[in-house]
């Protein structure tokens, strides 16, 4: 089972039958990739069709990153997303690599026999292994065999590839940070402290009606925006911005920015900070209607 790093799976006592149910159509040639049911049209990731023969969905075409209009096609189609999750047995990687990658095969053969094993561990012998071809497994092994299936899931699963998509993850579970302790009321509204790790911060920040912060940058950090509720009007050096629910946009270091909520429901955005300081010292204010703006 190959797993991508950055990928959240939600409900995985689902994902975990189907491994034992798909595993007795495991051979020394075949493989099989995880699909997740679409949500909705996307074009932030690949999709796959499928046709089905006997108890298995068998692989017929890959869509790479379609345009919006033809996700919604293909989710038409009974497309499902590509998670690029794999399931196969080990002799049928060694196979298909003989057959469709027979140079990388046989120089990771030999970096394995010329290499050393010491303290329970495997030291590849270096020259051997450079002479591999540097190629991804789709390109690779993907586009040439006929050999693949799918097993088809329907789970919450993000593909955390993007600060988008991490907000938005946050979003979905705030429920389990948010704490009382965390929450600090402003003028605007209020912000609550979600997640802290190293040099990030995550936070939701909740602007009334009417609710302007001020006109202001940062020294340290950057921001990502996620806009979860509200048409928020987004001031970004010269440019004014107007965001929908689900749009993002990215604040770099040093860019004077601000957020005002023209509208009569309240704004939420959950934002991520990403620098050497997160606290609020870190704030240049040009402008604010609440008399917090700096001497300059």
């Amino acid at each position: 089972m190959f797993f991508a790093a950055d990928h959240l799976i939600e409900r995985s006592y689902i994902l975990n039958k189907s491994l034992l149910k798909n595993k007795p159509n495991l051979d020394n040639q075949n493989l099989f990739i995880f699909g997740i049911k679409p949500t909705n049209p996307s074009s932030e990731y690949g999709y796959f069709l499928t046709k089905k023969n006997k108890s298995i969905n068998k692989v017929t075409k890959f869509i790479e990153k379609p345009k919006l209009s033809k996700a919604k096609e293909v989710i038409k189609k009974k497309g499902y997303w590509n998670s690029g999750m794999f399931y196969l047995r080990k002799d049928s990687i060694i196979n298909n690599f003989k057959k469709y990658q027979n140079k990388t095969y046989k120089s990771c053969v030999e970096a394995i026999k010329k290499g050393k094993y010491k303290n329970n561990t495997y030291y590849l012998n270096k020259r051997a292994f450079e002479k591999s071809i540097e190629k991804s497994f789709d390109y690779a092994i993907l586009e040439k065999t006929k050999q693949i299936n799918a097993i088809k899931l329907d789970i919450p699963w993000s593909d955390l590839g993007s600060w988008k998509e991490i907000l938005g993850m946050y979003d979905k579970n705030k429920n389990k940070y948010i704490k009382k302790k965390n929450v600090y009321y402003r003028p605007w509204g209020r912000y609550t402290n979600l997640f802290e790790g190293k040099e990030f911060l995550i936070k939701e920040l909740y602007v009334k009606p009417k609710g302007i912060l001020s006109l202001q940058k940062h020294h340290h950090r950057a921001e990502h925006w996620l806009v979860t509720q509200g048409n928020p009007k987004i001031t970004l050096n010269k440019d004014i911005i107007v965001k929908k629910p689900g749009e993002h946009i990215f604040i770099p270091l040093e860019a004077i920015h601000r957020v005002q909520n023209p509208g009569k429901k309240p704004v939420k955005i959950v934002e991520a900070q990403v620098g050497s300081i997160l606290k609020e010292t870190d704030i240049v204010r040009y402008q604010d209607i609440y008399g917090r703006a700096n001497k300059l």
